[in-house]
């Protein structure tokens, strides 16, 4: 009976023969398909930017004593990113009203006094809690100090 039942597969596989090569080859190619295809994987997540810590670059003028007849000079804290002027706190003695403002792309600092600098006055300003406008704070306290003293050789023309 088993013999009798594989001779009618093979006589219908014979007159078959393009639909079952068909039908194979189509199973051949999907083996092949889900063989070769990765499978999804979960998106990578975009990386986080690192932010940069907040410096101060540089201060103009350098501290110390200032020879200048600008008794109105404005002192700049310079530095390496763009600062929220909001966020700082700051003292000056002996105290002194002053303006405070920042330059154009905001990583500059510019203090300058409402009336004068006084000359031959040690000023001592400190500047803390300073932020930089990507959320990154200033690690260390500002201290600068100056004088001013106005050159003794000045020559008009």
């Amino acid at each position: 009976m088993q013999m009798n039942l594989i001779s009618k597969i093979s006589k219908s596989l014979a007159r078959h023969k393009i639909i079952t090569a068909l039908v194979i080859l189509s199973i051949l190619s999907l083996f092949y398909l889900i063989s070769t295809t990765k499978r999804a994987s979960s998106p990578t997540p975009a990386p986080t930017p690192t932010l940069l810590p907040l410096i101060l670059t540089r201060t103009e003028p350098l501290g110390g004593r200032i020879r200048t007849i600008w008794t109105t000079t404005a002192i700049a804290f310079v530095f390496n990113q763009p600062v929220d002027l909001q966020s700082m706190s700051y003292t000056i003695q002996p105290a002194t009203q002053i303006e405070l403002f920042l330059s154009p792309d905001k990583s500059t600092l510019y203090l300058r006094p409402h009336s004068r600098w006084e000359e031959k006055i040690n000023y001592q300003i400190e500047i803390t809690g300073l932020t930089s406008q990507a959320g990154t704070k200033l690690t260390t306290k500002i201290h600068y100090e100056f004088e001013i003293k106005q050159p003794t050789n000045i020559i008009s023309y």
